[in-house]
């Protein structure tokens, strides 16, 4: 399922990658960006570990 995940999302920040921006929308592009690359690195360290969900 991660890898499924990981796939969508690097897709994702591609597609926001090549939109063509500038000054105030290309900061919050790059945040975003960085958002999706921690979300992608947490996922990646998170493989083969057992996912809790507090309940």
């Amino acid at each position: 399922m991660n890898q499924e995940l990981i796939r969508q999302l690097k897709y994702v920040k591609q597609c926001i990658v090549n939109k063509e921006m500038r000054g105030n929308d290309w900061e919050e592009q790059q945040e975003a960006v960085n958002k999706l690359e921690e979300v992608i690195n947490y996922l990646k360290d998170e493989e083969g570990k057992a996912v809790e969900f507090d309940s």
